[in-house]
């Protein structure tokens, strides 16, 4: 199961690619949209009102949904510029 959610990140990733590369040269596509990190939270049971905490030892950690989306938005960019 962890090599598809892992897919389907990747092919996330790539899409990303292919949008930054069209907007690098001029062609602007915003009206596409893949979301397959949501799909991939949804897929590990991440609840759509997009709390969870854990108390794991002396730390309290909380995650929300939305912030996991802009981490993953971010290392996508990141990744995106290093591979240019």
């Amino acid at each position: 199961m962890k090599e598809h959610l892992i897919y389907l990140l990747y092919e996330q990733f790539k899409f990303n690619c292919i949008i930054h590369h069209f907007n690098s040269i001029g062609i602007e596509i915003s009206k596409f949209e893949l979301n397959n990190n949501q799909i991939v939270l949804d897929l590990i049971g991440f609840p759509q009102d997009g709390i969870v905490e854990y108390h794991i030892g002396p730390d309290h950690d909380t995650y929300i949904r939305q912030r996991l989306g802009y981490y993953f938005e971010d290392i996508v960019e990141r990744m995106i510029e290093i591979r240019q």
